[in-house]
């Protein structure tokens, strides 16, 4: 079902709050680099799931972040002027740990065949099909 407009603004506002909470106003040792990666506001604007990555630890940093989320929720009250401030639940991203594993196969696959090829790019001009109406020189048609 597609968001309304409301839902998206709420959406990319409490966004940028939660980025400026988290990152600016949390001192807790166990939260080591966090990014936030996606927030989904619930369509009555009752739950926010927040989606983020940590550089190390992530399961720590997930339970820091829970443990603060009255701290954070409070802190977004006195930034919005919303009648009722939504309920975090934070999740760790797991579309960003997919996108590495694919780019890290693509990349071995990359590597597999420039070992295979020993690194040398071919640099043949193969014929190419113009058709019995194309001029090969011009790449005009005859009349």
């Amino acid at each position: 079902m597609a968001k309304n407009i409301n839902v998206l603004r709420r959406e990319s506002q409490i966004r940028t709050l939660l980025a400026q909470i988290i990152t600016n106003d949390l001192t807790n040792t166990n939260i080591i680099n966090p990014t936030l990666v996606d927030c989904e506001l619930s369509a009555d604007l009752s739950h926010v799931k927040v989606y983020m990555s940590f550089s190390e630890n992530e399961k720590r940093g997930l339970e820091a972040l829970q443990n603060a989320s009255g701290y954070i929720r409070s802190s977004l009250s006195k930034s919005l002027n919303w009648r009722k401030v939504p309920e975090l639940h934070f999740y760790i991203d797991e579309v960003s740990k997919k996108g590495l594993s694919i780019d890290k196969i693509l990349y071995n696959i990359r590597d597999k065949e420039n070992f295979e090829t020993n690194n040398k790019v071919s640099f043949e001009q193969k014929e190419t099909n113009y058709g019995n109406d194309v001029n090969p020189k011009t790449c005009t048609k005859k009349l």
